[in-house]
């Protein structure tokens, strides 16, 4: 599969667009919603730092305020929207199988803790996103995080304030209780939950989506079914909106981080149907 979808700031490589056409059908035709996230802060296919650097700068961060290196990410995003699929022929901002466009996944801006300046860049983008396309809904991407008392956090993103533009839709957050740095007990992600969901709903006046969620497999600490529906399930009882688990594999596919369930993983599976049939409330 071709992983690049723009080699250097003039090629877009059409035949990665061309294997993302058959994804999109597929998903047309097998009854699934896809959210599209533009690029990613971090680096593993290039991320932010690629635009930078397209722009003459190391850092990664200028994305968000170079007007060269934004001019580049708007037209990876143009591309993308204003693209005709050449599987089914529609045009992706008409596609109803594109659930919402994400601006990014997890961005952060490290050079400016009070997280004012990414806040600028999200409006500005997601109003860019709106112009070209006004069917489908904007969110994020972002990892949950709060600014301190001292109005600052480390990662320059803000959860009230990133979800506020009229052009941002829903509110996101990510939470992976396992990870080491982590290690949270269930009292503490109900902690979470709740304030999460509350405030999207109470402060920002938006929906919110439980955008990943993981359990690592393996650990005695985590049963990872129990986990998984009882996160699934809290969220749920106290009114959030969507989740997305991070992730679902095909069999075949053997690159895994440890928090991944595939379709013969029937121990998990059952969890997720189970919550599904609960929200459809008519089953299948």
């Amino acid at each position: 599969m071709n992983r690049f979808f723009r080699i250097g700031p003039d090629y877009f490589n059409e035949a990665a667009y061309k294997e993302f056409d058959y994804v999109m059908d597929s998903a047309a035709r097998h009854g699934t919603r896809v959210i599209i996230h533009f690029s990613d802060n971090w680096e593993y296919y290039g991320g932010a730092k690629v635009y930078a650097q397209w722009a003459g700068h190391e850092n990664k961060n200028m994305l968000w305020t170079d007007p060269k290196a934004n001019e580049y990410y708007r037209q990876t995003i143009k591309k993308f929207i204003t693209r005709k699929n050449t599987v089914n022929g529609k045009l992706y901002r008409d596609d109803p199988a594109i659930f919402a466009w994400d601006l990014m996944n997890e961005p952060r801006n490290e050079n400016d803790p009070t997280g004012e300046v990414l806040n600028k860049w999200i409006e500005e983008t997601a109003d860019y996103i709106k112009s070209l396309d006004p069917n489908h809904m904007v969110t994020t991407g972002s990892e949950g995080y709060y600014l301190g008392e001292d109005g600052t956090h480390y990662s320059g993103s803000d959860f009230i304030g990133g979800h506020k533009p009229k052009s941002i839709d829903f509110c996101t957050y990510h939470i992976y209780p396992t990870y080491e740095h982590n290690s949270y007990a269930f009292s503490t992600v109900k902690w979470l939950l709740d304030r999460w969901i509350s405030d999207a709903h109470n402060k920002v006046g938006k929906p919110v989506v439980m955008e990943e969620y993981g359990i690592a497999s393996n650990n005695p600490a985590y049963p990872k079914a129990k986990w998984i529906n009882d996160m699934t399930g809290y969220f749920f009882e106290k009114g959030g909106n969507g989740v997305n688990y991070w992730f679902f594999i095909d069999p075949s596919y053997t690159y895994g981080d440890g928090f991944e369930v595939n379709p013969t993983e029937t121990e998990y599976m059952n969890v997720f149907i189970k919550h599904a049939n609960r929200i459809n409330k008519n089953g299948y």
